[in-house]
Formats: structure tokens, C-alpha cells, sequence
């Protein structure tokens, strides 16, 4: 039993796969900037506020602190911009789900993997996260599937044969 899905590589699509392997870091790591932010925000109102004579220390100190709790939109522009500049971008996507194995034909380059030899595939409400290696994936959106049938049927295909995790918001 063979399953086929196709997906169009488009920005929003790669956001929101950017969104979801970040939702699937730790929460301390995703929280480690704005915190970081905030108290040097603090801090630095803090200096302004006494009259600290030093006073590039408590430009600095809001300056860092803005960058931290601006980071993830930051990175999230320079996402956007990169998704843009890649070869495959407006390219569509075939991905075929047999046992154990999912052939993908992207742009003419074919490749099969081996389910079993990857490191995981995460589910989640807008798609699957296919991780050959830790924190490198491949992005599939589950509108890439014709009908619920077809994405039930490749989600058992890949569940019984590669080591899965369901994600959700937080």
C-alpha cells in the first residue's frame, strides 16, 4: 500500500514549521532570551532612575535587553527571508509513504528514507516534522494530503515503523 501527498514549499507553510520545531524545544530554551531581556530592560531603567554616572552602561543594558525580548521575531524575519532564497522555494513536493520507507521527489531530486533510521517524526496540528537528525527537519503539511483517509493511512504507515511524538501549543 503506497500513499502520495503533495505540498508546494511556500513561506507561510516553512513559518509554520519553523513555529513547531521551535514549540518543540525545551521551555526553558524558548524562554531563555525574552527572561534575559526583561531583566536587563529592568535593570537598566533601574540605573537610568538613580543617576548612575556611567550611562553607555544603561543604554547598553536597554539596548541588550530590547534584543532579547525581540529576539524570536528577529529570527523569524531572517527565516522568512532565507525560506525565500532557497532553490526549492515555489517548487511542489511529492512524497510517497510506503512500509517503512517515504520516497520524496522535490524539484526533480529524488530521495528515499528509511523510516526506522530516523531520529524522529513529530505530529502536530498543522503537519509532520520528519527529524533525520536532532534539530533538522523536513516539513509536511497536512493539507499535502487529498483526503483524511490518505493522512490516517501514511500516519499508520509511519508510526509503525518510526520512533513518533504528538506535539501541541503549550
Amino acid at each position: 500500500m503506497t500513499v502520495c501527498a503533495e505540498a508546494m514549499i511556500d513561506e507561510r507553510s516553512m513559518v509554520d514549521a519553523w513555529n513547531w520545531h521551535r514549540e518543540s524545544l525545551p521551555r526553558w530554551r524558548r524562554w531563555l532570551f525574552p527572561i534575559i531581556g526583561a531583566v536587563h530592560v529592568v535593570l537598566a531603567v533601574a540605573l537610568m532612575a538613580t543617576n548612575y554616572e556611567f550611562k553607555a552602561i544603561s543604554v547598553f543594558l536597554l539596548v541588550a535587553g530590547y534584543v532579547g525580548l525581540m529576539l524570536r521575531r528577529y529570527q523569524e524575519i531572517f527565516f522568512r527571508r532565507s525560506v525565500r532564497k532557497m532553490p526549492i522555494y515555489k517548487e511542489t513536493g511529492i512524497w510517497e509513504f510506503s512500509k517503512g520507507r517515504v520516497q520524496i521527489d522535490l524539484a526533480g531530486k529524488q530521495s528515499k528514507v528509511d523510516l526506522a533510521k530516523l531520529d524522529h517524526v513529530s505530529f502536530t496540528p498543522d503537519g509532520w516534522l520528519f527529524y533525520p537528525v536532532k534539530n533538522v527537519y523536513y516539513w509536511l503539511p497536512n493539507a499535502a494530503f487529498t483526503s483524511d483517509e490518505d493522512r490516517k493511512a501514511a500516519r499508520e504507515l509511519v508510526i509503525a515503523s518510526a520512533k513518533w511524538n504528538e506535539l501541541s501549543v503549550s
